[in-house]
């Protein structure tokens, strides 16, 4: 077999870079291989089903719904790995066999999603799209590097499901942008003046919604509730209560439990829209003293949004 000087078959392109360094993909066999596809997938059924309950738990019910079928699919794979293994003689493969020897970004960008304050449908749709193209290069390096063809050739199918499934989710990625849960035409921050006016934009917007979600609160019953949402409203250049507009739809029902969660769960989009903004402005700034102050304030955003957080786990646990 040919290869060329970084190891790749002659005539085959290279795979893609999605780790931080080049991943132990040297597998010798095929059972060898099969481990590592099931540690992979026993994980993404894992993750999927966490996501399909969070977005519920938003009321995302549609992305819910992709993830839960995200996790079905990923368990049909799980029995069709099981049942080529039995096949080819090695029935015992078990998941934690090789999962040493999955590249760390697989799990770390499931756990950043997981521990965040700002879990958007759009958000949990990108990093599992990340995560199925990583896997989709995991397995390509593994085809390129394998010796016998019966492993090649099982590493590229599995690629190939990967990258169908990336596809699949970046269309849902993509319905996600357009519901606007992404700013589409982002000011560009260019000095501490410019940071402090979109601040008091997204503080005056997301005043304009925390302050008749927490009238709507008090009329239900959920008098503490209300009060920690007026908690979560912040000066925004000399802002006075009575002119705020009411920039929210309401839901249609807001009684009981069901309707103190939907009210919440709207009560987290101008917070979520204000903590993303930030993160861009941390992120791509020229100016130091811009991504000093837009991390500050990113920081205030974020526990604000974790008090919703818990607020809404109280309201979707029995008894609470």
């Amino acid at each position: 077999m040919v290869r060329d000087a970084q190891g790749e078959r002659s005539g085959r392109r290279p795979p893609r870079m999605d780790f931080a360094a080049h991943p132990s993909t040297h597998v010798r066999s095929l059972a060898e291989l099969l481990s590592i596809a099931l540690a992979i997938e026993t994980e993404a059924v894992r993750r999927y089903r966490e996501l399909a309950a969070a977005m519920a738990r938003r009321g995302e019910a549609e992305t819910s719904a992709v993830f839960a079928d995200m996790a079905l699919e990923e368990d049909g794979h799980i029995r069709a790995i099981q049942k080529l293994a039995a096949q080819v003689g090695c029935p015992a493969i078990q998941p934690e066999t090789h999962a040493w020897r999955l590249p760390p970004e697989f799990a770390e960008s499931w756990d950043r999603v997981a521990g965040s304050a700002l879990l958007t449908a759009y958000r949990a749709l990108a990093i599992a799209v990340d995560n199925e193209q990583r896997a989709f290069s995991f397995y390509t390096f593994i085809a390129a590097e394998a010796e016998d063809a019966e492993t090649i050739r099982f590493a590229e199918v599995l690629a190939q499901e990967e990258l169908n499934h990336a596809a699949l989710l970046r269309k849902w990625r993509r319905a996600a942008y357009r519901r606007g849960e992404v700013d589409s035409l982002p000011v560009e921050v260019t000095s501490p003046g410019v940071l402090d006016q979109l601040i008091a934009g997204y503080e005056q917007k997301a005043a304009g919604s925390l302050i008749p979600i927490s009238h709507q609160l008090t009329e239900i019953g959920a008098i503490e509730a209300a009060a920690v949402l007026r908690g979560l409203i912040r000066p925004a250049g000399g802002y006075a209560e009575p002119s705020l507009p009411v920039n929210i739809a309401p839901p249609e029902n807001v009684a009981g439990d069901a309707g103190r969660i939907a009210l919440l769960n709207a009560a987290q989009k101008p917070l979520e829209q204000m903590a993303e903004r930030l993160e861009r402005a941390v992120l791509e700034s020229a100016s130091e003293e811009v991504r000093i102050k837009a991390a500050n304030h990113l920081a205030d955003v974020l526990q604000r949004l974790a008090s919703l957080r818990r607020l809404i786990d109280d309201a979707s646990t029995p008894g609470t």
